[in-house]
């Protein structure tokens, strides 16, 4: 690990200069000059944070006006912003254990922590193989409550999850279906709207989404998305009634950015091609499909890349004891020939390995 004074962008420095394939900031928000002015005229107007419960007698109108853009965005029904994914996970996990206290809780391989609840057991199984059980273990589930949490995009080692499978699944029980959707929103979907469009269910099930904005869209903050039963009764509940809201400040930004997202995913979208067409013949990174992060678990490959002035992270996961995952991600921000040096640099590596 490694402690430096500035924000990376396409380069960081660590006593010389790297080009920087890492972090979540997909669509480069942290360094668009358009999302900073918004951001400002958000601080003139509200200030950087209110500290007060959203339940207060006393409501900033742009908690709305964000929640309203974020529904439109994803296509949900409704949205619910708070300060953060994970406090976003917790909420929907915690809400669902109060409220059904005999339902059987159903955890997808690798699911991100915020999706954590009761009696919960961290697995590797590949996720095809636990879809193949899933239906049989629904059926002969004593429970009629079931619940199912999986992220839409797995972290850190990236693995394709397809959610055809949700339209087949029994129908003589209640299903609530969770989704931490935190590494697709804003990238992936019908322009980066996400997962919850997507999904394709039967009447039996309620569907819930959750999702950091801190990655792709660039605000420090969560959103939960569900039908409109499900956020009002949330919004209902202590651990959101208690919890502090988003800075209204990145509220105002996230409201009025539709367009600046939409021209930072075509600038992601044409680097990511430019990218894939110079390495198509390699074969050896893992990739969601067309998602900008490549996953590989390379020492070697790694130390190629740092001799070649290239940082990528490189961290165990979920323990300390697992072995380090590498991750590319290529973001908005890169420019062609930060592109063309990463390919270049894979190719020697892989021509001579």
């Amino acid at each position: 690990m490694h402690i430096i004074d500035h924000l990376p962008s396409r380069t960081l420095i660590q006593n010389q200069e790297y080009v920087w394939f890492g972090g979540t900031s997909y669509l480069g928000m942290a360094h668009n000059i358009e999302f900073k002015f918004l951001i400002k005229e958000g601080l003139e107007k509200y200030g950087l944070n209110w500290g007060s419960s959203r339940n207060n007698s006393i409501k900033l109108k742009v908690f709305e006006e964000a929640e309203i853009f974020l529904s439109q965005f994803t296509k949900a029904p409704k949205a619910l912003t708070v300060s953060s994914g994970m406090l976003a996970g917790q909420i929907v996990v915690n809400f669902l254990n109060e409220n059904f206290p005999n339902s059987k809780m159903i955890y997808a391989p690798k699911v991100h922590p915020a999706l954590w609840g009761k009696n919960f057991v961290y697995s590797n199984l590949p996720f095809s193989e636990f879809i193949l059980n899933l239906n049989r273990t629904i059926e002969e589930s004593a429970e009629n409550e079931i619940i199912i949490l999986a992220d839409s995009v797995p972290s850190p080692h990236f693995e394709d999850y397809n959610f055809d499978w949700v339209k087949d699944l029994p129908k003589n029980k209640s299903i609530t279906l969770v989704i931490d959707d935190s590494h697709s929103i804003g990238v992936l979907g019908d322009n980066g709207a996400g997962i919850y469009s997507q999904i394709i269910k039967n009447d039996n099930i309620n569907l819930i989404v959750v999702a950091s904005l801190n990655k792709a869209l660039g605000c420090a903050g969560g959103v939960i998305l569900g039908n409109e039963a499900i956020i009002n009764s949330l919004t209902q509940y202590p651990f959101y009634a208690g919890s502090s809201p988003i800075s209204p400040a990145l509220a105002y930004a996230l409201a009025r950015s539709k367009k600046i997202y939409e021209t930072a995913l075509l600038k992601l979208k044409q680097n990511l091609n430019i990218f894939e067409k110079a390495i198509e013949s390699l074969g050896k990174l893992d990739q969601v499909m067309n998602h900008p992060s490549f996953c590989f678990k390379n020492e070697a490959l790694n130390k190629a890349l740092l001799a070649n002035r290239i940082y990528t992270p490189s961290f165990s996961y979920p323990t300390q004891n697992d072995l380090p995952i590498t991750r590319l991600t290529i973001t908005s921000l890169h420019s062609e020939m930060d592109l063309m040096k990463l390919s270049n640099t894979l190719k020697e590596y892989f021509g001579n390995n």
